[in-house]
């Protein structure tokens, strides 16, 4: 039986947002994606402590599934949560393949996460994707991008391929200030994500 393409969108999603979204869809149609594996990490190993308040990893869970539950082509996983220890790509990548090995994974994230982060055996993870794709990098081109990672030492920049989309001006740092201000948060996540907000009032301090 022929495998599925498979592209994996993780982070914190502190909360998740329509950009999340926006991003999942976007890779998913270019691509030729069958679906997209919502990833939720438990503790990011590139962050300290004090970078952010993480809500709950339960409610992080959930919040992903109610922004996921429109579309058929969306699936969130525990996989990482579950574990309840830093979260390495490299790893979950690793599981997934053993699990399912006629699937091709697809890791989709920002051009400045592939950038800024000391990955964690990144070249081997690399070899055990299919790709790299890349939301744009305001100001700079996904060449200028290749060229960085060839310095750092990367050569299999075939692998890095580039998003078509708009930029958009939303973050989850945007969506948690504006909740501890009391701004409305309403059209930056979906509706179902905001409700669940305020009924469990996270973000609030």
């Amino acid at each position: 039986m022929k495998g599925k393409w498979i592209g994996i969108l993780g982070g914190t999603f502190n909360p998740v947002h329509l950009g999340h979204l926006i991003l999942a869809e976007t890779a998913r149609i270019q691509f030729k994606l069958d679906q997209i594996l919502f990833m939720p990490n438990y503790i990011p190993p590139h962050r300290s402590t004090g970078d952010e308040i993480l809500a709950p990893s339960e409610d992080r869970y959930n919040m992903l599934l109610l922004a996921a539950i429109s579309n058929l082509n969306f699936e969130v996983s525990s996989l990482e949560l579950d574990k309840e220890e830093l979260s390495y790509t490299f790893y979950t990548v690793e599981e997934l393949t053993k699990l399912n090995p006629k699937n091709r994974y697809f890791f989709i994230c920002g051009a400045d996460a592939l950038l800024l982060h000391d990955w964690y055996r990144f070249s081997e993870l690399a070899e055990k994707l299919e790709g790299f794709l890349l939301a744009p990098r305001q100001g700079e081109g996904i060449e200028k991008v290749k060229e960085k990672m060839i310095n750092r030492g990367f050569l299999a920049v075939r692998k890095i391929k580039k998003i078509d989309m708009i930029p958009i001006g939303i973050s989850s740092t945007l969506i948690r200030t504006r909740i501890r201000e009391r701004q409305p948060i309403r059209y930056l996540v979906p509706e179902l994500v905001e409700t669940y907000i305020y009924r469990k009032k996270l973000y609030l301090r």
